[in-house]
């Protein structure tokens, strides 16, 4: 049988097509690189130079929080990580300083020492474990297996979640220069209903350095909005709403980004027992709506105060151990703080 060039070319491309979405067709590693800025939420990060610790040569990165729109400024970033790219086996870790303490499921532990930790692996294939860390105020040591779907829920768990499935038919992402990153899918092992999705050269779609899933102010949980390389390459993902490449930001799920009181309000003792106290409250608002949530975005504890005290004390001794989101907001001014119960 004689096929003409058209169905040759079509054959060809059928089978390209076939190759790339099973993950057969090699693609090129793609790690993370300097003067990158990612924006989640109402945060964005940064990498900015390069930094030796211990001999190695790691990438320093910078997070800043903001109102919508802005635009990342070092002047008004904190340091935030250092990681290390090992573009031969497809892997990403970060350095922790001795000191430094890691949640591992229901227990806490603190560094001896300066050690280096896996944050993400690329070379995983279908079915198999991982073991690595997230980083934020404190690191958590996470267990997952590679699997071939993941849902993703946005938006506030007890008002509006919308599901957003992604399958390996999706495993390959385009950028705005029309290049390719592979992408991963990842089912958590000691909590199965929390999926993730890891993005060559972006990191997790949960926010480039993946922080323990929690709520954050109106946004809901975290997510990626937008990537940019500052070289005419960026990713937007279905959550950037505004889809601007001249903001890469947008106002997020459930409405304005609310003014912040971070350097008024103080919540104490962090780890905490049974309670939890909260001083220097903003001395305009009258009513302050306290709510903790835990890791899978569920309140488990709500209760109004009213600012006539200098000091607030809330009784939380019916809470069980773990990591909690605690959310002060008033008149649409908002506290958000990872809050630990021993």
């Amino acid at each position: 049988m004689v096929m003409n060039n058209k169905t040759i070319i079509k054959k060809m491309l059928l089978f390209a097509i076939f190759l790339a979405t099973t993950g057969l067709w090699a693609q090129t590693y793609h790690p993370i690189t300097n003067n990158c800025t990612w924006s989640v939420s109402n945060e964005k990060y940064m990498t900015a130079g390069d930094t030796l610790l211990n001999g190695k040569t790691y990438l320093k990165i910078y997070h800043q929080d903001g109102n919508q729109p802005f635009e990342f400024s070092l002047e008004n970033a904190d340091f935030f990580a250092a990681i290390r790219n090992d573009s031969a086996e497809k892997k990403v870790y970060a350095y922790l300083p001795a000191g430094t303490w890691v949640y591992d499921h229901y227990s806490y532990t603190q560094t001896s020492t300066d050690m280096e930790v896996l944050i993400y692996d690329f070379s995983l294939k279908t079915g198999d474990t991982v073991t690595y860390y997230t980083l934020g105020d404190h690191v958590v040591k996470n267990r997952a297996v590679r699997t071939e779907t993941a849902k993703i829920t946005i938006g506030w768990s007890e008002y509006s979640p919308v599901n957003h499935q992604y399958s390996e038919g999706d495993s390959l992402v385009t950028f705005s220069d029309n290049s390719f990153r592979s992408q991963l899918f990842l089912q958590g092992l000691s909590n199965p209903v929390v999926y993730n999705v890891w993005i060559e050269s972006i990191g997790s779609i949960r926010g480039f350095i993946e922080t323990p899933q929690i709520l954050l102010s109106d946004y809901g949980y975290r997510i990626l909005l937008c990537f940019d390389n500052h070289s005419g390459t960026s990713f937007h993902t279905e959550f950037d709403l505004d889809n601007d490449p001249d903001d890469c930001f947008s106002n997020g799920f459930g409405g304005d980004v609310p003014e912040r009181m971070e350097k008024t309000a103080k919540v104490y003792p962090n780890p905490f027992s049974d309670m939890i106290f909260i001083s220097e409250l903003p001395s305009d608002e009258k009513v302050f709506d306290v709510r903790i949530y835990d890791m899978k975005g569920l309140c488990v504890y709500h209760h109004l105060i009213d600012n006539s005290d200098t000091l607030i004390s809330l009784s939380v001794c019916n809470i069980p151990p773990g990591t909690y989101m605690l959310m002060i907001n008033s008149n649409n001014k908002i506290k958000t703080t990872k809050i630990v119960k021993l």
